[in-house]
């Protein structure tokens, strides 16, 4: 039997998008936020991948990540086949989320500022080839030095995003799994078809 995700209702009435935005991290102002400054340092000098094996995935708009619909869905996909911790509720893998705003969010980072409380429309950010460009080279500098980390890497992102991407993924062996907004089953497919190869 399939299971629907939606979002539960909060005293009997949808609750926002996203759950605690904060003001000055709206629209392009976003993008001048000490915040997001410091996140994208961090990931692109500091940040230190744990597993071998990574998916990315795309941002929501349903803020933090974690709670959209596709992403439980993801969750389950990953429970089902051991990629989950149910001690610490984190993966078992590298999750990343590719943000028009902050380039990679790594799973863990999702709960917090300020990847949990923006709100940046992904055309407010192709409109503008100042912000796209800034994003582009925040994706492909954090991928630079994190990709080495990488065996395999599962890419799980609708087209637009494949833009973002560097043209040279480096060293890890990429699998493109077709994105589906309606469905999981190719995704599924692939980790159940990889798991016994991962080395964690």
């Amino acid at each position: 039997m399939k299971t629907r995700y939606t979002i539960p209702k909060v005293n009997n009435k949808w609750p926002r998008k996203a759950l605690h935005i904060i003001p000055s991290l709206i629209n392009e102002y976003a993008f001048n936020h000490n915040l997001v400054g410091n996140f994208w340092d961090y990931m692109i000098y500091r940040y230190k991948p744990r597993y071998n094996l990574v998916l990315i995935t795309p941002c929501s708009n349903v803020k933090p990540y974690p709670l959209s619909p596709m992403n439980l869905k993801i969750r389950a996909i990953l429970k089902r086949h051991r990629l989950w911790d149910p001690n610490n509720n984190r993966p078992l893998l590298d999750w990343l989320f590719l943000s028009d705003l902050l380039g990679f969010v790594p799973y863990t980072h999702t709960w917090i500022p300020p990847a949990c409380c923006y709100d940046v429309p992904p055309d407010v950010v192709e409109k503008n080839d100042t912000l796209y460009r800034k994003v582009k080279s925040i994706v492909r500098e954090t991928w630079r030095r994190i990709h080495v980390y990488y065996e395999k890497a599962l890419v799980y992102l609708p087209r637009r995003y494949y833009k973002l991407m560097p043209e040279d993924y480096g060293n890890p062996s990429m699998i493109h799994i077709k994105y589906n907004l309606f469905s999981t089953r190719e995704l599924e497919k692939i980790v159940a078809s990889i798991i016994d190869s991962v080395i964690r």
